[in-house]
């Protein structure tokens, strides 16, 4: 494996990814004595892991997060083990070499990876799997309208928020609001059929003079 050398892993279940274990393959250079049908053991070829890779994860093949940043590996030529971040739900993996720990008595090479981790059943990929408010009037006169200007919201997929985005928000998309009181009340917003509260009080607001 030369440095920014990519492997692709496709998982054949949805997972939380805890750990990654990686495993060099070593072997030996046999060189045959002159005058002879035997052969020995010249020099042992250490065939190592990278000295640092990256660890992207996706559940769609399109989007994708760093769940590890490894760097400084130790160069020798046995397995070894890397904690992953958890926090997403991936099907899709993809490791980037860095840097090689190559050298005059050997080079990059894998014989075999594993991933391991929790697997998510039924779970069914959705761009949109959660939306929070993030800006928005917090204060109205009675009998004031809605003002959707500077309303956003972040909309986030369902894997633990891989793919974020911000969102102005609509008229179309606020219901239950009303100002005919005065009190505390809560209204909902909806996008795409996800919904998220959205909170204001109507008061008598002190004019300053």
């Amino acid at each position: 494996l030369a440095a920014d050398a990519v492997i692709d892993i496709t998982l054949s279940n949805y997972i939380h990814p805890s750990r990654l274990m990686l495993f060099p393959n070593g072997y030996n250079v046999l060189n045959k004595k002159p005058g002879t049908d035997s052969a020995e053991a010249d020099a042992k070829v250490n065939k190592s892991l990278p000295a640092s890779f990256r660890v992207e994860g996706s559940a769609d093949g399109e989007s994708w997060v760093e769940l590890g940043l490894f760097t400084d590996v130790a160069n020798y030529n046995f397995a070894q083990e890397f904690l992953l971040n958890n926090s997403f739900i991936v099907k899709y993996l993809r490791l980037t070499v860095l840097n090689t720990n190559v050298n005059s008595e050997g080079f990059t090479e894998l014989a075999e990876l594993q991933v391991y981790g929790n697997t998510v059943e039924n779970f069914e990929y959705k761009e949109v799997g959660s939306i929070e408010l993030l800006s928005a009037k917090q204060v109205f006169m009675p009998n004031d309208a809605l003002e959707v200007t500077g309303m956003q919201i972040k909309v986030s997929s369902n894997d633990g928020g891989i793919t974020t985005s911000v969102v102005d928000v609509t008229a179309d998309m606020v219901s239950g609001f009303t100002t005919e009181t005065y009190g505390e009340f809560t209204a909902t917003i909806t996008y795409q059929g996800v919904t998220c509260e959205y909170k204001y009080v109507v008061a008598e607001i002190d004019k300053i003079e």
